[in-house]
């Protein structure tokens, strides 16, 4: 139908109040999976947040879903198993602290 919307996939970004770290969650409709969209929307939020001045974002992936590990990876997040919850921890450095409280904020936080 032309001129109409149709949803293909939603990324969201959760910061915290001091705009340390921001957690992330995307999803691509089933059947355009493996198109690219998922990295568009990832790129789209990492400039976002990096422009805002955030320091590191955040994400969990489960263990067997492999296409995003891999995007994790292509996009330089640092991966790693977390035991405990049974997923991938991914982690990306946005931005390098400012100031002292930030840097403290920072190291206290679990990645």
């Amino acid at each position: 139908m032309i001129g109409s919307k149709e949803m293909l996939g939603v990324v969201r970004v959760w910061n915290d109040p001091d705009n340390i770290r921001t957690e992330f969650s995307i999803i691509i409709r089933d059947d355009l999976q493996g198109l690219g969209i998922g990295s568009l929307l990832m790129k789209k939020m990492i400039d976002y947040c990096t422009s805002i001045g955030t320091l590191e974002m955040i994400g969990k992936i489960m263990v067997d879903n492999h296409p995003m590990r891999a995007l994790m990876k292509h996009l330089g997040f640092r991966c790693r198993y977390n035991m405990e919850e049974q997923v991938i921890d991914a982690v990306l450095r946005l931005n390098e602290p400012d100031s002292e409280w930030q840097r403290h904020r920072l190291e206290s936080q679990p990645d």
